[in-house]
């Protein structure tokens, strides 16, 4: 709504209300994606080497032709080194 000429505190309520409204806004998502984790979820947007399961929203199943790019030596660990024969 445009109420015509506005003043320096009809800026300054605005923004106050604008940087409140941002703030509850910013808390009630975190809010929701710790739920949605809490539950097993995924809560976030298309990640690699997975792909959404039709009908059950935030759980993902592995591509398998993704997969063996991440993971090139069948190492199903990223973040600890294979043994000699790529299995762990």
């Amino acid at each position: 709504m445009h109420e015509g000429k506005a003043d320096a505190i009809q800026v300054g309520v605005r923004g106050l209300v604008g940087a409140l409204y941002l703030q509850d806004l910013a808390h009630k998502v975190r809010r929701g994606m710790t739920g949605v984790i809490r539950d097993g979820r995924h809560a976030g947007g298309r990640a690699y080497g997975y792909r959404p399961i039709a009908g059950k929203p935030g759980e993902m199943e592995i591509v398998p032709e993704e997969a063996a790019v991440i993971r090139p030596n069948g190492c199903p660990w990223f973040w600890q080194p294979c043994g000699g024969n790529g299995r762990g």
